[in-house]
């Protein structure tokens, strides 16, 4: 029998529904586990007495096996890995389930290692396989792909929040069936599609990436970087702020806010990676940038009552810029599609892991308050590399 991928027959300029269908599926379960970290976060303190430099070092580890996607990214080029994508919602799933339980500082750290690890290895070959299935659509395939990723981490903390109501934190566990069944349906209609890239031309070498993408990407990690601390701020520190600053206690309403920015976030997604097709990309990240900053610093001042008005439209634009940065990357690498998003990942690995070391250290010293004040003034400062940008590196379709 032959193994030839049944996606190599298909017209490469062709958007293959059914495939992405079957992605996009397998990334909104993924990460609506993945997103039951923050809500626990709280819940997690309070058990093992951390601080909150401590949380910000278990975020940091989590960050760190995504600097193999430059690896993953590079095998992606060259070989399938879909095994990856097939198998970590099931992996992810177990892990994110026992890390309420956990009964030390030390394991937590470990447990939250592999869970980075088993993030990462989806996420670095995923979006090459959605590339390649979307034909000259690129860009509406990526913004299916974050949008589903925002989907899941819309749907994952209010999961987490009904489970504890039911089952308690103690019987989370219960919940990574559906991890596994989603594994199995994964198995089934990808295991003879390829996570290798399906360009016409041979990628090009390693050396020769890096000298075509250095000059982009250097500007990239900068903007990236300032969006990552207002992103972080927003997703993964914010049941911690409802709680400690607005006085907000139980894990549900910790979850509910944060389903409400992540919801508002899958619209942003769809629509700014559509958009990406048609539109100049850098007046999309523009916008979003302009929008999200001022909106970002409003929440932090308002009264307790308005901010559940504010969090859609901060959620909205905040979480807009990722598939659009996606689409720029991929269509202006198309032959190392795999590695370029492996880059464009790393940048916001190691934005994430600073972000998380420093807003750590600056919430015990200062509070939440100034964390949040802190991270829209170095979101303001993500425009000035966008300016400098070269209008053929942004603008490739």
């Amino acid at each position: 029998m032959s193994n030839a991928s049944p996606s190599a027959s298909r017209p490469q300029d062709e958007f293959q529904t059914g495939q992405i269908a079957t992605i996009t599926g397998g990334h909104t379960v993924h990460d609506a586990f993945s997103a039951f970290f923050p809500p626990l976060l709280p819940h997690i303190q309070t058990q093992l007495g951390l601080s909150y430099s401590q949380i910000g070092h278990v975020n940091a580890i989590m960050q760190i096996p995504f600097l193999l996607t430059l690896v993953l990214g590079w095998l992606a080029d060259r070989f399938s890995i879909r095994y990856f994508v097939i198998f970590t919602p099931g992996i992810t799933a177990t892990l994110v389930v026992c890390l309420g339980i956990l009964p030390s500082y030390p394991l937590l750290l470990a447990a939250t290692l592999l869970l980075g690890l088993s993030v990462a290895a989806f996420h670095a070959p995923a979006p090459a396989m959605i590339s390649n299935v979307s034909g000259r659509r690129v860009g509406l395939g990526m913004s299916l792909f974050m949008g589903t990723g925002e989907l899941g981490r819309t749907i994952g903390p209010l999961v987490a929040a009904v489970g504890v109501a039911w089952i308690g934190v103690q019987g989370l566990w219960q919940l990574c069936v559906v991890g596994w069944l989603t594994t199995a349906a994964l198995y089934w209609r990808l295991h003879m599609v390829g996570a290798k890239s399906q360009q016409r031309a041979t990628p090009h070498s390693l050396r020769v990436f890096v000298a075509q993408a250095a000059p982009m990407m250097a500007l990239l990690t900068l903007m990236v970087a300032g969006r990552t601390f207002l992103q972080t701020a927003f997703t993964t520190y914010l049941p911690l702020y409802m709680r400690d600053v607005r006085g907000l206690t139980t894990f549900t309403e910790g979850a509910v806010t944060l389903s409400i920015l992540e919801g508002a976030g899958v619209l942003g997604a769809l629509l700014a990676g559509y958009l990406a097709d048609h539109v100049p990309r850098r007046a999309l990240l523009l916008t979003a940038f302009c929008f999200a900053t001022p909106l970002a610093w409003a929440f932090t001042q308002v009264p307790t009552e308005y901010i559940y008005w504010l969090l859609p439209a901060v959620g909205f634009f905040s979480l807009s810029t990722t598939p659009v940065i996606f689409t720029i990357v991929l269509t202006r690498f198309p032959r190392n599609r795999a590695l370029a998003s492996a880059s464009f990942m790393s940048m916001g690995v190691g934005s994430r892991a600073l972000a998380n070391w420093i807003m750590g250290l600056v919430a015990d010293a200062y509070g939440l308050e100034a964390v949040y004040t802190m991270c829209v003034f170095i979101a303001a400062l993500a425009i000035i590399p966008l300016l400098f940008m070269r209008r053929e590196d942004l603008e490739q379709r």
